[in-house]
């Protein structure tokens, strides 16, 4: 496990502490002929050679096997996502390749083979696990619809409104968040941080609404935000039920 550590710390470092947002623009702009591309890949190089250097592990021909494995994959991975909008669902499947190859290349100096595999198989496959991703995934788009359904005769009283825009889609992902840590919150038994979550958001909502004077605006997100610390609640609380 500390192998894996030190390569993901590793990772970690070149990808988000080592590499400059000049140099993410530059590859983004000219892909195979960036040379912020190479620098990036050079300090790959040297954090996973440090990182394997530390580690608890024989010197043998896999360790430069290794890094050239991350340089190399790190090379197709970034050239590809240069041509990719750079957007959340780009940045997290990019992540998850590189976490897969640090897990391959743990897998394999440490010898582990098959067994990983099927441990993280039997993990990921779990009715414990399956159900949690239900839970989450339940809590965000699903939810969404639903509030929006049940909201959606106030919805066209308030279309005519003088309300100004709120970034775009930023409302669907302030719900998701917070109905993710209400979950979470009921999952480790911690409902005070329902309590402060609830009042962080009336504090930040406060002045939207008495700024408006528009008592069915007010009416509205009380509306809403009930629907969905209530989903949330009922979510969170079925998990706990059947997660030992």
């Amino acid at each position: 496990m500390e192998l894996l550590l030190l390569l993901i710390l590793a990772h970690i470092l070149g990808d988000f502490y080592f590499q400059k947002n000049s140099w993410v623009a530059c590859r983004q702009e000219n892909h195979l002929k960036s040379p912020a591309l190479y620098k990036h890949l050079l300090v790959h190089l040297v954090f996973t050679s440090l990182a394997l250097l530390f580690a608890p592990i024989a010197i043998s021909w896999q360790l430069p096997a290794a890094v050239a494995l991350v340089v190399i994959s790190h090379f197709i991975i970034d050239l590809i996502k240069s041509y990719l909008r750079p957007n959340l669902l780009n940045l997290v499947l990019d992540q998850l390749v590189h976490f897969l190859v640090l897990l391959f290349i743990w897998a394999w100096l440490d010898n582990l083979g098959w067994e990983l595999v099927y441990e993280l198989g039997y993990i990921l496959l779990s009715p414990e696990t399956l159900l949690l991703i239900a839970i989450y995934l339940i809590a965000a788009t699903p939810t969404s619809i639903l509030i929006s359904t049940a909201l959606k005769s106030y919805t066209r009283q308030l279309e005519n409104a003088e309300d100004p825009q709120g970034l775009e889609k930023a409302g669907r992902l302030i719900g998701y968040t917070e109905r993710w840590l209400i979950i979470s919150f009921v999952l480790v038994g911690q409902y005070t941080g329902i309590g402060f979550l609830l009042a962080a958001k009336s504090i930040f909502r406060f002045g939207d609404l008495t700024s408006n004077h528009e008592r069915r605006l007010t009416e509205y997100m009380l509306l809403g935000t009930l629907f969905s610390f209530a989903v949330a609640l009922a979510l969170g609380g079925i998990a706990r039920y059947w997660l030992p």
